[in-house]
């Protein structure tokens, strides 16, 4: 899991940034590799494995072949929150203005983490759908990926299901890595209910955290339709958390243009895919 030191000041508020992605589910659960320092891109260097061979000692130097890279760039896409509240809705609404006698006052160190909290709420879900949203766009599209129809998942089914996509991954010739389930929750229910038919969970909040020894990963911004399996190596998050762009502030309005507003700002720059597409299994049910 990503982490992030924070605080609520000034320009190091961008550190905010950090701790709604590091929140995101698909983040928390440690479903993406992430570059955290990406400046308008981030470039996925891969070695063509074709390149160079492994071959036996003889004693000798001998050439076999240059180690040649693929690259796959990640353009970041930018994101903002540009918004208004009212410092007189903050006094009758939160009651989190200072409680001055006759004066809305300002708002503490405290009450704007308050208010921020909720912005990096609101950035953490759009984040997740964003990353989610691209990247089943991007394997949809995806020739190298390898693709499997498997049955609308039921309970009843879901075992078998998820039993030919660890299948298919097992015979993909690059299975290296310790591969990860991506899944919408509705179907790890699904998972749950089976395990508990079998005996292999109680009804006291267990949750599916694996299958056939693949971790899973949930997300309600991961269609439902959809399952991925794939090592955690291959998907790759990146995020500008340092330039100036990437900031959460709070704009006290009324020290400037006298209006009695807030002004909500916060800026990001990301981006989330994957390396390589023949390192992918997606399942589209039907």
């Amino acid at each position: 899991m990503a982490t992030f030191s924070t605080t609520y000041a000034g320009k190091d508020a961008a550190g905010l940034l950090g701790k709604a992605i590091a929140s995101v589910a698909s983040f928390a659960q440690g479903g993406f590799m992430i570059d955290e320092n990406a400046r308008g891109k981030a470039v996925l260097r891969l070695v063509d494995q074709a390149a160079a061979g492994w071959v036996a000692d003889d004693g000798t130097f001998a050439d076999q072949a240059d180690l040649a890279f693929d690259d796959k760039a990640i353009t970041l896409v930018y994101r903002k929150i540009n918004e208004v509240i009212k410092k007189t809705s903050l006094s009758v609404d939160w009651l989190s203005v200072n409680k001055q006698a006759g004066a809305i006052g300002g708002l503490s160190g405290a009450d704007q983490a308050k208010i921020v909290e909720e912005v990096i709420r609101l950035i953490a879900a759009a984040t997740d759908s964003l990353i989610w949203a691209s990247i089943i766009t991007e394997v949809n599209a995806d020739s190298d990926v390898n693709d499997v129809s498997i049955a609308t998942l039921t309970s009843a089914n879901v075992v078998a299901q998820l039993s030919l996509i660890a299948e298919d991954y097992a015979d993909l010739t690059n299975n290296v890595g310790e591969a990860q389930f991506y899944m919408h929750p509705s179907n790890v229910a699904k998972l749950n209910t089976a395990q508990s038919g079998l005996g292999t969970n109680d009804a006291r909040g267990f949750k599916a955290d694996n299958f056939g020894g693949y971790k899973i990963i949930s997300s309600l911004a991961i269609p439902d339709a959809k399952i991925l399996l794939t090592p955690k190596e291959n998907m790759h998050f990146a995020i500008d958390r340092y330039s100036d762009l990437s900031a959460v502030r709070i704009l006290d309005q009324s020290q400037t243009t006298g209006a009695n507003v807030l002004h909500i700002v916060a800026n990001a720059a990301l981006a989330a895919s994957y390396a390589r597409g023949a390192e992918i299994v997606l399942a589209t049910a039907s």
